[in-house]
């Protein structure tokens, strides 16, 4: 099933609590296939409980992702030092980096917060 999502060098995914099950399922199923691949995961999931999200990705959104997963993206595809995107944890050889918290949106950003662009890449 989950083998489409394989070939990707990033695989993100967005959740409530209820897909839990299914996220972690879906990769460990990517990570056996392609363990280079980057799991991200976002949504109110990671944001609840990143203490068990983290155990089961690379990265997890820990904060509102509207512009913190387009930094982490950016610097991650620009080759920079995503470990310092805030709204992130990051495991990392077995240990966690927590980074901070982006200030709260402004209310003209949430009039539009940002599209997000991931080049030319399926989207699945």
């Amino acid at each position: 099933m989950a083998e489409p999502l394989t070939k990707a060098d990033m695989d993100g995914f967005s959740s409530m609590t209820g897909y839990a099950t299914l996220i972690k399922k879906f990769g460990r199923c990517i990570r056996e296939i392609n363990p280079s691949s980057h799991i991200v995961w976002d949504g109110i999931h990671p944001i609840i409980v990143p203490e068990n999200a983290i155990l089961h990705a690379d990265a997890i959104c820990a904060g509102k992702g509207e512009f913190a997963c387009q930094d982490f993206y950016q610097n991650l595809s620009a080759g920079r030092d995503y470990y310092k995107t805030c709204n992130f944890w990051f495991s990392n050889s077995g240990e966690v980096i927590r980074v901070g918290f982006l200030p709260l949106m402004t209310a003209a950003q949430m009039d539009g917060p940002p599209t997000l662009h991931y080049g030319h890449d399926e989207l699945i």
